[in-house]
């Protein structure tokens, strides 16, 4: 029963065209620290759904401007496919630097960004979580 719940809450949180921009950074910082399991699993649901988000469209990113950058496309248009998916999955581990991030370990590294950084609670959580995943995760 309370999964159903912390679904159907999730869903709330997540309906129509401005529910995601509704979730604070501080919402969701609670929800990832709270005791109820309810809630810790909406952060966890959150977490994921905004991780598979990011490297997948970092993915396209990618792969988009090896297809679409004529400047780029010349530099690799005479190589094979198999040889390009290690060449664009470097590019890859580089630009998500999440590919091997569980999803618990990003929630508890939101949580620390937010506890270093408490003026972001009342900002977008996107915000928050791509300036965490870049404080800890990405290579400078």
């Amino acid at each position: 029963m309370k999964r159903i719940l912390a679904c159907l809450a999730l869903g709330l949180l997540l309906a129509g065209s401005a529910g995601a921009q509704s979730i604070t950074a501080g919402d969701l910082e609670q929800k990832c620290t709270a005791a109820d399991q309810g809630e810790r699993t909406i952060c966890i649901l959150v977490v994921k759904a905004y991780l598979d988000g990011f490297i997948e469209g970092t993915g396209n990113g990618v792969v988009g401007v090896y297809r679409y950058d004529p400047a780029v496309l010349d530099t690799v248009k005479d190589v094979k496919a198999k040889d390009m998916s290690p060449r664009i999955g470097r590019v890859m581990e580089r630009s998500t630097c999440v590919q091997h991030v569980s999803v618990a370990d990003m929630a508890n590294t939101f949580v620390d960004y937010m506890r270093g950084n408490p003026g972001a609670r009342s900002g977008n959580y996107r915000t928050a979580m791509t300036r965490a995943i870049q404080a800890k995760y990405c290579e400078k």
